[in-house]
């Protein structure tokens, strides 16, 4: 986790003094990776390509299993990273299927950017959303069974949440006020 962050830290620092400064659009990774030459020279292509490559290898398993985790949860199959697969086939099927899928979606021939951007949109929304509904049930002491969490751990998790919904709320406003200006 701490070679993704920062990697993506990089990634973020990279493009910022490239392409924030001159406030460039970046379409394709072609043009990202075309964007830092002024600051990685004439291994940019090669340095960007080995940023998304670490970047998906980490990501990849992370997501698809996340993912697998969260239906067999909901379905209450039997899970788990430690099982072998055919102690938990149902779960190994589920993150067979989403690497499937991310894979395939590669293959539509849908810029990557743009997924990227839409991405972000939904999770500007997703996350806010995601939170209340944690926090909600990290309150209940039904769901929570044996107590639920601390008024100061709550209290965290609501300045917490308020943070991310305002950071939110200011981004897809951005984003629309982009969009708008176009």
């Amino acid at each position: 986790m701490l070679i993704a962050v920062v990697t993506f830290w990089f990634i973020i620092v990279a493009s910022g003094a490239t392409l924030g400064i001159h406030r460039l659009p970046v379409g394709t990774a072609a043009e990202a990776a075309a964007a830092l030459q002024p600051l990685a020279g004439p291994l940019a292509s090669q340095l960007f390509a080995a940023g998304l490559l670490a970047s998906s290898l980490i990501a990849v398993p992370v997501l698809a299993a996340s993912g697998a985790y969260l239906l067999a949860e909901a379905r209450d199959w039997t899970r788990g990273l430690d099982r072998a697969a055919d102690q938990a086939p149902q779960f190994y099927l589920a993150m067979a299927v989403a690497i499937v899928v991310g894979a395939a979606t590669s293959l539509l021939g849908l810029p990557p950017i743009q997924l990227l951007y839409w991405a972000s949109i939904a999770g500007g929304i997703g996350t806010p959303v995601g939170l209340v509904l944690l926090l909600l049930v990290a309150a209940d002491e039904r769901a929570m069974g044996r107590g639920p969490v601390s008024r100061s751990m709550l209290a965290a998790g609501w300045a917490t949440t308020g943070l991310i919904t305002a950071v939110s709320v200011f981004f897809i406003g951005q984003q629309i006020v982009r969009l708008v200006t176009l």
